[in-house]
């Protein structure tokens, strides 16, 4: 993203799900016509409505989503911390749920 590493993904950089559906709108859907292309999702944003979000994700024309960056890689203090203030792995499992209600495929 922005020219760093995926880990950045991880910090306040920037709106991550903004910019996956700009860069996807922009540049990659559409110099790929034939190959399924899938949207790295922030799950847990606290900042949207996730089923919006999937609705735009596959206008956009992506085929599926991958729930990237992921909760499931932090752990202990930190990690209850993003649960109290509603960034949760449960909104991550959900948001796969809805994806798969909307034909999109989830890895």
């Amino acid at each position: 993203m922005m020219g760093h590493s995926s880990l950045a993904g991880y910090l306040p950089l920037c709106d991550s799900n903004a910019t996956t559906l700009e860069m996807g709108e922009r540049e990659i859907l559409p110099a790929i016509k034939e190959i399924p292309v899938a949207a790295g999702l922030l799950g847990a944003d606290p900042t949207r409505d996730i089923g919006r979000l999937l609705d735009r994700v596959k206008e956009a024309g992506f085929s599926g989503i991958l729930n990237c960056p992921t909760l499931a890689c932090v752990d202990g203090m930190f990690r209850q911390n993003l649960e109290e203030t509603g960034l949760s792995y449960a909104k991550e499992i959900e948001m796969i749920r809805l994806a798969r209600e909307r034909d999109l495929f989830t890895h």
